[in-house]
């Protein structure tokens, strides 16, 4: 167990896990041909799964997973040809332990070399952490990114159809996810759940520098940073707030929250944290109250 303090009482940080896998196929041969005669590809994937796709919290100290659903898709690019788009992959049977990932009837595009490097983000290789509603199906639907990078050993010219393994090998092929999820349980002083209407969080790395990504820019990729807004939706308002939260090193996060009556709260960690990205964090927030117009809400 990690501890992380907040302004009086302590509050602790709780790691409860989170791992989102995938499995490369020793089969070049997607059962997806495109009509197109594109390429074809197949990975076999490791996805705990139901009828449709959702992160799945089973409670306290348990694990949050990501299952994959008929009809998603993820985006390739080959990073070894200028990272250039090639097209998409989708699940083969939903629903299922083992999933196939395969190609969409379109198929790959362009042209593909032996130990060209594939990268494969689920959803899109477009992250934005912007615009959450502190909803835990939220997250599920529309901020649960991860990635893996494959790399071609095989290419059959007259099937056209890919082979690719991981860096781990074969049936190792580990989709990543880029950021950790948090559930903020909020509190006042006495105790009292704080039901929030609206809640931001902003973090400062150990050189005081802006630390939580906000988006990853389109053209460069490269993250740009600020605070995380949350707005409840109305009706919804709670003391538990999800939260999607990439930070790659160490932060001070300070959280205020405005309830429901309009009353603002806010805490700020004693100390530095780190969130690792792909791991669950459930943390109790003591708050204290504080008067309107003191607190730093929208800063970037």
């Amino acid at each position: 167990m990690k501890m992380t303090k907040f302004y009086a009482p302590l509050a602790a940080l709780l790691l409860a896990g989170a791992a989102f896998t995938s499995c490369s196929s020793d089969d070049a041969k997607s059962e997806v041909v495109p009509a197109n005669k594109n390429w074809s590809l197949s990975i076999e994937g490791v996805a705990p799964g139901l009828d449709t796709r959702a992160l799945t919290y089973v409670g306290i100290n348990s694990s949050v997973l990501s299952k994959w659903a008929l009809g998603e898709t993820m985006e390739v690019y080959n990073v070894t040809q200028d990272a250039t788009f090639r097209g998409l992959l989708t699940p083969k049977n939903g629903g299922a332990i083992q999933d196939f990932l395969v190609t969409t009837p379109a198929g790959l595009t362009g042209s593909f070399a032996m130990n060209d490097i594939l990268k494969i983000y689920y959803p899109t290789k477009a992250v934005t952490y912007l615009g959450q509603d502190g909803q835990f199906e939220t997250i599920s639907q529309k901020y649960d990114y991860s990635s893996v990078s494959v790399t071609i050993t095989d290419i059959d010219e007259e099937n056209k159809a890919l082979k690719a393994t991981s860096a781990q090998g074969e049936f190792a092929a580990q989709f990543i996810n880029q950021q950790a999820l948090v559930r903020f349980i909020f509190t006042d002083q006495q105790g009292a759940p704080v039901t929030a209407s609206y809640v931001n969080i902003s973090g400062i790395d150990n050189n005081n520098q802006l630390a939580l990504v906000q988006y990853e820019d389109p053209t460069t990729t490269e993250a740009v940073f600020g605070d995380i807004d949350i707005q409840i939706p109305a009706g919804q308002e709670s003391d538990i707030v999800w939260a999607a939260l990439r930070c790659n090193e160490n932060v001070t996060l300070t959280v205020e929250v405005t309830d429901a009556a309009g009353a603002q709260y806010r805490a700020t960690t004693a100390s530095a944290v780190r969130f690792q990205n792909g791991m669950f964090y459930e943390i109790p927030v003591t708050l204290t109250q504080v008067e309107a117009g003191q607190g730093t809400q929208g800063s970037n």
